[in-house]
């Protein structure tokens, strides 16, 4: 074993006593055992977190040299490239359902109002009793029982008759067309009822507050509320029949859906109406007199204002979209993302310190629940060029460089308070582009999708964005989107590459195909992200374009494994992609043990985001795909053993929550044989403290097989020395107390607010007398600063225990007025710093610091992945701990996030660090497998 001086015998610190020493010594032969290659009884024995990795560390070195490591790209891989998180997804396809199931039940209750009030007009047998207590319903009122009995005096005169069915009554209505109506009427509030049970018992399982707490036993949660909101859809899309008449309905159908609905419920010959009958009524109603149409417009004024609503959440293209289609639209590419990111910035609301527009007296919040980029195109797996269609991505455009500073100069510069912000963003803008070599063009660079927060942080900050950005030029945005300069239109050369849109220092797949040569790619994401990036490195052609074979891009007919099926280059290199389907399972074995001919290939499992393929998105979806029991089923079953026991598998970008990383464990390795050597990988960001890293290591890697490798250990530089720090655990505590701190902040604001007008509010805003729930203030930056010392504890140094909080800034102690002071030539702003990454572990102990001294040059330096984003945190910080001047409520409202969506926000703003983090963790790899090749 080498011998390496340690830094205390460098500094002869006093001899240890024997009890240390052979603790050293055993601290010292278990960081060795990390490093040594057939390290499995002493895993087994003792199931230490350090074995754990250091062994799936040398897997993957192994494998890596080998050329027969296979990638498993999950969820959080695709949130590097600007996709929606796995959470954002659920809670913009439920909220489409949700917001439609809500509109359809406040239809089904004015509906159930106007039947019976149509009821009570038309009957013609009710008793005197029953026509003097007017329509039978709870939920009818004094004004509406007079309009009935006005239209039914109209139609019945003394209000009823006793007579027989060819009594004409007015204008060759006769008492035989009213029992036909009324019989209609009857069966038509029977079937409106069994639709209002059946939409609000499966209703009831996504609203908000249920999808927060309720966990669904005999599954994971997430397939199961999927498949609650599929049925719900579907049921949706069934049930609108009961007030349209066609499914695919246009703008140009309005005023025949509302003639259709005069009565309270579709009447079409489908539904057994008897047109004739009401032709005569509704006829006779319209040509009434003044009073007649006025009692008619009152009586089903109600149900007229629901059915228009109802009617413009029909006619989206999200809602009339089969379920599984609208996940496609959603998650295929960045345009979902980038549209909730503009959203949240764009919204006029309390919450977001804009009461209304100036001069409408109208609220205004765009529709989160509303995406545009469901209303474009056809999906297809062919992929002319970087992008299929130009006017799709004109929701991007706000995110060009020279946008953002069109809307820092309409106002966020000078938002009180972020002054300090606005001019660093502004002064490093060109860093956060994807292209950063273009010169003079660098305004129509786009921001990497990391850094596309910053555009809702920034509209967040302009006291009325849609005037201030409202375009002048003439020219009409794109569909949908608002009429603002920002959405400048897309060219021809904007998107000539992934490179366009993502800083390739922040791409993990070009760290993981390129400098770890990965080469065979398994996903369940949708996305053609992988796809996208072998396109750009040249593989092009479709081979069967001259042979005959599908225009489209679909499959040969000769199938899947036919290499004139898939994308070649000019030398004749093939790239293969696939998706899992039970009648060419055998195809998975194929790609798991041959590489004959190809130069790469990907794997989708759970379909991906074309016209003709399924997805998996329920748990029915998953259990007939994967587990149905048939003459596939073998086949299948022989597919994913081989395919992830038939060589080393690194699982990457699995999502911030345990049941992004749980899923496809779940489905695809929990039953395999454990006399099959434990030969995966996953990667995972340091999130947690290191007990609970322990707990999780050992859980994976017990019931899995699973060794887990965690990222974003590292050093601080505090004064002039190294200080071992868990980095990414403790910056990511840092945030989420100053969300916290906000949020409290916000929920004062709220409380000071309720049941005032905001300019009101803003009259007598004083942050020095707000308090929070607790009795404390939210201002006082001592508290704040105490409040974030203690979130974040200590570490030791030294044998002694420092604040984190100052470590994190490179300072002894951390004290308001060096963190809060003015920004001057000749001081340096306090900043957080940027971490060193470090394959070993974050551990004090000799042992690991020797360990250290051995790998030094597989160290990343962070700052070109993290700088940007640690020095406007900084900024933030500061910003945050200073109280805002006694009348700056609606800005300070603005400053906020949402206390209903805080949560969903810092994650969105969380993903920066954490894909900085772990782009510098895969370089790191990559330094020590070449590191581990030279030794070993």
């Amino acid at each position: 074993m080498e011998e390496t001086s340690t830094e205390d015998d460098e500094k002869g610190s006093p001899s240890v006593t024997p009890a240390e020493e052979k603790a050293n010594f055993f601290e010292e032969l278990r960081e060795q055992l990390r490093y040594w290659p057939y390290t499995i009884h002493q895993i087994d024995d003792t199931l230490d977190m350090s074995l754990i990795e250091g062994k799936g560390k040398q897997l993957l070195f192994q494998a890596i040299n080998s050329r027969n490591l296979t990638a498993f790209i999950g969820s959080g891989f695709s949130a590097g490239f600007g996709r929606l998180s796995w959470r954002e997804w659920k809670t913009l396809q439920t909220d489409v359902v949700s917001q439609m199931a809500n509109s359809f039940l406040k239809l089904i209750a004015r509906a159930d109002v106007a039947l019976a009030t149509s009821l009570y007009i038309i009957d013609p047998d009710l008793e005197a009793e029953a026509v003097a207590a007017g329509p039978v319903h709870p939920n009818t009122t004094g004004a509406l029982n007079q309009r009935a009995e006005t239209l039914r005096s109209s139609v019945f005169e003394n209000g009823g008759v006793v007579t027989q069915d060819r009594t004409t009554l007015v204008d060759g209505f006769t008492v035989g067309d009213a029992r036909n109506i009324a019989r209609w009427i009857a069966s038509r509030q029977r079937q409106i009822g069994y639709a209002r049970a059946d939409v609000t018992r499966l209703e009831a399982n996504l609203r908000p507050g249920a999808r927060r707490q309720r966990r669904f036993s005999g599954g994971e949660s997430l397939p199961i509320l999927f498949e609650i909101a599929q049925q719900l859809h579907d049921l949706l899309q069934r049930q609108s029949s009961l007030f349209l008449h066609k499914r695919d309905i246009t703008p140009d159908d309005k005023e025949e859906i509302l003639a259709r609905n005069t009565l309270g419920c579709l009447h079409h010959t489908d539904n057994a109406a008897p047109l004739d009958s009401i032709e005569k009524l509704t006829s006779y109603l319209g040509n009434s007199g003044l009073i007649v149409r006025n009692a008619r417009k009152i009586a089903y004024g109600a149900f007229t204002d629901s059915l228009v609503e109802y009617y413009r959440q029909a006619r989206k293209a999200e809602t009339q979209m089969p379920f599984s289609d609208l996940v496609k639209a959603l998650l295929i590419d960045e345009t979902a993302h980038a549209e909730q990111i503009l959203l949240s910035g764009l919204s006029y609301d309390r919450d977001a310190g804009r009461e209304d527009r100036p001069g409408t007296g109208k609220t205004h919040r765009p529709d989160a629940a509303n995406p545009q980029c469901a209303r474009h195109g056809k999906l297809g797996r062919r992929i002319p060029g970087i992008r299929q269609k130009p006017d799709r991505y004109t929701v991007l455009t706000p995110f060009r460089c020279g946008n953002i500073r069109q809307i820092i100069d309409a106002g966020a510069a000078t938002a009180h308070g972020w002054e300090e912000i606005a001019a660093f963003v502004t002064e490093s803008l060109h860093d956060q582009a994807g292209e950063d070599d273009k010169g003079s063009e660098h305004d129509r660079t786009f921001l990497t999708p990391s850094s596309r927060f910053l555009a809702g942080m920034l509209l967040a900050l302009i006291e009325d964005p849609m005037t201030e950005l409202e375009r002048e030029d003439g020219e009409v945005p794109a569909p949908g989107l608002p009429n603002l300069s920002i959405f400048d239109g897309v060219k021809p050369d904007d998107f000539r590459s992934r490179r366009s849109i993502l800083s390739e220092r922040l791409d993990p797949l070009v760290k993981t195909a390129r400098k770890l040569k990965i080469s065979r790619f398994l996903t369940t994401n949708y996305d053609f992200e992988i796809e996208r990036y072998f396109q750009d490195a040249g593989y092009r052609r479709f081979e069967h374009d001259n042979h005959g074979g599908p225009a489209d891009g679909s499959p040969f007919p000769r199938g899947y494994m036919d290499l004139r099926s898939h994308r070649s280059d000019s030398l004749g290199g093939v790239f293969r992609d696939l998706t899992f389907r039970r009648e060419t399972a055998s195809d998975l074995v194929s790609f798991s043990l041959s590489d004959e001919g190809v130069d790469a290939s990907v794997f989708h499992l759970h379909g991906r985001a074309s016209k003709t393929e399924d997805i998996v998105v329920t748990e029915a979806d998953y259990m007939d795909l994967y587990l149905r029991r048939d003459a596939m089923r073998e086949m299948v079953d022989e597919g994913i053993s081989i395919a992830f026991s038939g060589a080393p598998t690194l699982f990457l970008g699995l999502g911030m929550t345990e049941a992004d990383l749980l899923r496809p464990l779940r489905q695809f390795i929990s039953d395999r044989d454990r006399e099959v050597g434990y030969t995966s990988i996953v990667l995972l960001p340091a999130e947690k403290d290191e007990a609970a890293r322990a707990k999780t290591s050992t859980a994976l890697y017990l019931r899995y097989g699973v060794h887990t490798i965690f990222y974003g250990g590292g050093q601080v530089t505090v004064g002039d020395t190294p200080q071992d720090i868990d980095w990414l655990h403790k910056i990511l505590s840092l945030v989420s107390e100053l969300t916290r701190i906000v949020n409290d902040r916000r929920t004062a604001l709220k409380n000071l607010g309720d049941g005032e007008t905001q300019p009101a509010l803003s009259e007598r805003y004083d942050p020095s007398t707000l308090k929070t729930e607790n009795g404390q203030s939210p201002y006082n930056t001592a508290d704040l600063l105490q409040r974030l010392k203690e979130s974040l504890g200590t570490i030791e140094r030294n044998g002694q225990e420092h604040g984190a909080l100052a470590a994190l800034f490179g300072k002894e102690e951390l004290t308001a007025e060096i963190l809060l002071a003015p920004l001057t030539e000749s001081e340096p702003l306090c900043r957080l710093v940027c971490p060193t990454f470090t394959p070993v572990r974050y551990k004090t102990s000799r042992a690991a610091s020797n360990a250290k001294n051995r790998h030094g040059s597989e160290t990343v330096d962070g700052t070109d992945y993290l700088d940007f984003y640690l020095l406007l945190l900084t900024h933030i910080a500061r910003t945050i701990l200073t109280s805002p001047a006694p009348d700056r409520h609606a800005v300070s409202a603005r400053s906020l996030p949402r206390p209903e969506g805080a949560g969903d926000r810092s994650r969105r703003d969380l993903r920066a660090l954490l894909t900085g983090s772990l782009n510098a963790s895969l370089d790191g790899l990559e330094r020590e497998w070449r590191s581990w090749w030279e030794r070993w």
